[in-house]
């Protein structure tokens, strides 16, 4: 009798520092007694690295001849998508020939802790929603395009959702910034499904963007505080890093950030594919965060 397949198995799309998010597929199959390659752990991870940069390429391709809001789309996300950096390290800047996109560099200190990840403007105040996996207890870092370069300010965890005792994988964050463009909020159960939907973030410390479709949006739930949010499941690609950044439709309205994509490779003749993808975001209640950031101001 054939051994089942194997489940998928939830990745973060968050940090970017190295070995920090190996897929153990090869020992969860040997636990679970389901079929998968006789290979290493940390093989698999560079194959199914490979094919979701490869998927990421094409989708980025494609999303060059994309409009949101009148405007190009690559550039409408790029703009109000920031790059999120924890712990201690160096930026260093490049402005672009055509002067309207920069190049981000990262050193970051030995043993400072922290990652790479990305956040979404929803105020031209400095406020972010970001993961809450990307923000812990180190120093935090905005990077953010200012159309001509870019600029860096330190950041502060506003509002944080306590993920072990059920509470939403999301962040608020500020940082000490005005006139920023800025995501309008929407809500994603409005939309239909396979609604066009864009994404933006920093996956592998490189900005970049892509497309998809909206799959599915779950039922509200709370935690114990009462804290409201939905999951959005779509299937733009994503990338090691990209968590935070914003999925957004053709408006340009901000559906949720993104947090997570649950990843099953597999080989077929020698050929590695991905059985199951599967990238989750998630949206607050706009009135809650509305409220949120409002007492936030008063202070």
């Amino acid at each position: 009798m054939p051994a089942p397949p194997c489940p998928p198995r939830p990745l973060s799309a968050a940090t970017a520092r190295p070995a920090t998010a190996v897929l153990a597929v090869a020992l969860a199959a040997t636990l679970a007694g389901c079929a998968a390659p006789a290979v290493s752990e940390a093989d698999w991870d560079r194959r199914t690295t490979r094919l979701l940069r490869t998927r990421k390429a094409l989708s980025q391709a494609a999303v060059d001849g994309d409009r949101i809001a009148g405007t190009p789309a690559a550039a409408y996300v790029n703009l109000r998508t920031a790059l999120l950096l924890g712990g201690g390290g160096r930026v260093t800047t490049q402005v672009a020939a055509d002067g309207q996109s920069a190049l981000v560099g990262w050193h970051p200190t030995p043993d400072a802790g922290g990652g790479v990840s990305s956040a979404a403007a929803i105020t031209a105040d400095g406020y972010f929603l970001t993961a809450a996996h990307a923000v812990g207890d180190a120093p935090l870092q905005i990077v953010r395009s200012t159309g001509t370069g870019v600029a860096v300010a330190p950041a502060r965890v506003v509002w944080k959702g306590d993920t072990a005792r059920g509470g939403p994988d999301l962040a608020l964050i500020h940082a000490p910034v005005h006139h920023q463009a800025f995501f309008p909020l929407a809500e994603a159960a409005g939309l239909p499904v396979r609604a066009r939907v864009w994404t933006a973030g920093f996956g592998h410390v490189r900005q970049n963007q892509s497309r998809g479709r909206l799959q599915a949006v779950s039922p509200w739930r709370h935690d114990a505080r009462g804290t409201p949010w939905r999951l959005i499941e779509h299937t733009a690609p994503l990338l090691r890093g990209d968590s935070g950044g914003p999925l957004v439709d053709r408006d340009g309205r901000l559906l949720g950030v993104n947090t997570e994509f649950l990843v099953q490779p597999a080989s077929l003749f020698g050929i590695d594919h991905l059985r199951v993808y599967r990238p989750i975001a998630v949206t607050p209640d706009a009135r809650w965060l509305e409220n949120r950031i409002a007492r936030d101001r008063t202070r």
